[in-house]
């Protein structure tokens, strides 16, 4: 009786562990099973032939050989699912370390901050899921942290997209006004006209605050827009003499030795 109620169980995980092992193609592990159902159907014979113990012995290897295929088709699926999580969160840190990399050169101060802490985080998750033990593995935490990180990285990549078009704006402006610097000195010193360089003066002043007003109510401070604007407002306080006196040249003389945006000078930051 013992022997047929082994018989049975062997069967039954049998046709439960089967179908996942074929579906994996693991072939320990479909041998295992074969094994396993080669003893079942000896202990069958066997308990026709009314050698009950031998068949009993039989039919609990069977089910030894079963449940051992089970817990390696377990083991194998942790595994499978922390390698598909470490792959992920390898692809993510080659993405961070690249907008690093660009929000550095820009020097978007904030975006650096949140990539330095993601860089830890998958860090972290990498030498976890590298080292951990598998069977003990949190996939659906892991999960949803590289889900947060995936959306962290591309709010991330916008605002990078986003102060790379505030510096070419803050470059036009610098350049634009330059320009006009240059070409109002260069009237200033052909007809000494000096109440029509300042009205000139005035102009650009006016220009370039409203751009760089702009750029301030996009969270956009560019020191070196932020710094022509302080040498033309002196200038401008001062009159057409101020501009007798030396003071358009000395601004134009700046503009070229620091350049219209100098790199290292005028880079403004993402508040």
């Amino acid at each position: 009786m013992a022997a047929l109620v082994h018989v049975e169980l062997s069967q039954m995980f049998y046709y439960r562990v089967y179908p996942l092992a074929n579906a994996t193609h693991n072939n320990e592990t479909l041998m295992l099973l074969s094994q396993a159902e080669n003893l079942t159907e000896t202990a069958k014979e066997l308990i026709n032939e009314s050698q009950c113990f031998t068949a009993l012995k039989d039919a609990i290897e069977a089910i030894h050989l079963e449940q051992k295929a089970f817990v390696q088709l377990v083991h194998e699926k942790h595994l499978n699912r922390a390698t598909g999580l470490l792959a992920q969160a390898e692809a993510e840190q080659r993405e961070a370390s690249v907008l690093l990399r660009e929000a550095t050169a820009f020097n978007a101060t904030e975006a650096v901050g949140n990539l330095t802490r993601i860089m830890g985080e998958l860090s972290n998750i990498t030498s976890y899921l590298s080292t951990g033990n598998s069977s003990s593995l949190n996939a659906s935490s892991i999960r949803a942290e590289l889900i947060t990180i995936r959306a962290q990285l591309n709010s991330i990549r916008t605002s990078i997209i986003e102060v790379k078009k505030l510096q070419a704006a803050a470059a036009r402006a610098m350049l634009r006004s330059s320009m006009y610097i240059n070409s109002t000195s260069i009237f200033y010193n052909t007809t000494g006209n000096a109440f029509g360089a300042y009205k000139r003066i005035e102009h650009i002043y006016n220009a370039l605050y409203r751009s760089y007003i702009v750029l301030l109510n996009h969270g956009y401070n560019d020191t070196q827009l932020y710094q022509l604007i302080q040498q033309l407002q002196q200038l401008l306080g001062s009159g057409p003499q101020g501009i007798r006196s030396g003071g358009l040249s000395k601004i134009s003389h700046s503009i070229h030795s620091h350049g219209p945006h100098g790199s290292g000078n005028g880079k403004g930051h993402k508040h």
